[in-house]
């Protein structure tokens, strides 16, 4: 089993795998998607609004992309409950050129077709790339 590298995942370690590897140890399976879209958002450059239809937190996935790019980049939700705006940090101003998705119908419903300059996907996780930057929110 080992030489067909059946136990090559539990030989990972705090200390032999990547820093971007590593922020996902409790669902490998996000990064074998989200991996392959870093190379999309560390060349687009820019804040990334996160428009997730699942209720997942997107820490892992801003530390995997500081790891990758040397000037700072925000990620905020960009898609919330209503209930949310009443929060402070709804209102301050974000700024984004770039949509982290995990739902291709829900982006297609809020993001307009000739706003999108082009759509990168890896089974079910998108990098969006907007034609000009936007502020704009969306609630549920």
């Amino acid at each position: 089993l080992d030489s067909m590298g059946y136990f090559d995942n539990d030989k990972q370690s705090v200390f032999t795998g990547s820093r971007a590897r590593i922020y996902f140890l409790n669902h490998l399976t996000d990064y074998a998607r989200y991996a392959p879209l870093l190379p999309y958002l560390t060349k687009a450059g820019g804040n990334v609004g996160v428009l997730f239809l699942s209720n997942a937190g997107f820490y892992h996935y801003w530390s995997a992309l500081s790891e990758q790019i040397n000037y700072p980049v925000q990620m905020a939700y960009i898609y919330y409950p209503k209930e949310y705006t009443v929060l402070p940090n709804t209102h301050r101003f974000f700024s984004y050129r770039t949509i982290l998705s995990d739902n291709l119908a829900l982006m297609k419903r809020l993001i307009p077709a000739t706003s999108i300059a082009a759509i990168h996907r890896v089974n079910n996780l998108f990098v969006v790339r907007l034609k000009t930057d936007t502020q704009i929110k969306y609630t549920y």
